[in-house]
């Protein structure tokens, strides 16, 4: 879908603010998690009849560890990774406005971005980590009965 959406840049006249990285290591990542003020991804459901979703959404979890606030579509898994109004926010996936809405109450406010980064953080390090993980797996397995 590259060459489509660097043909949107050009014709929105934004392609001079817009980066195409493509596929980038884990070092690169890092990198451009900690250069970016804000996380971004109005994930929808496929329209085309593949019923594909993002199933939980991790790189918004990604992005919190680096401290940044995160603004996502309210589908799929995604409302498990984004705490709307305190980690970030869910948008409606296909509400172009609410999404514009989003980004300038973010990008006008970096106290409020700052905050809930923080928040989005703590929360990650506090309930996904591998550990936290491991002890709600085992809690789980602990309930099944045979």
């Amino acid at each position: 879908d590259r060459a489509r959406l660097e043909r949107l840049a050009a014709e929105y006249r934004v392609a001079d603010r817009v980066r195409f990285v493509g596929p980038v290591s884990a070092a690169e990542k890092s990198t451009l998690y900690r250069l970016c003020d804000l996380f971004v991804m109005p994930n929808r459901p496929d329209t085309c009849g593949n019923f594909s979703v993002e199933g939980f959404g991790i790189v918004f979890l990604e992005a919190a560890l680096f401290g940044k606030p995160t603004i996502g579509g309210d589908s799929g898994g995604v409302p498990d990774a984004i705490v709307s109004g305190q980690t970030g926010e869910l948008i409606q996936p296909l509400d172009l406005d609410g999404l514009i809405a989003a980004l300038t109450r973010f990008l006008g406010d970096d106290v409020r971005s700052r905050q809930m980064g923080l928040a989005g953080r703590e929360r990650a390090l506090k309930q996904f980590t591998w550990q936290q993980i491991g002890v709600r797996y085992q809690q789980m397995w602990d309930r099944q009965s045979c």
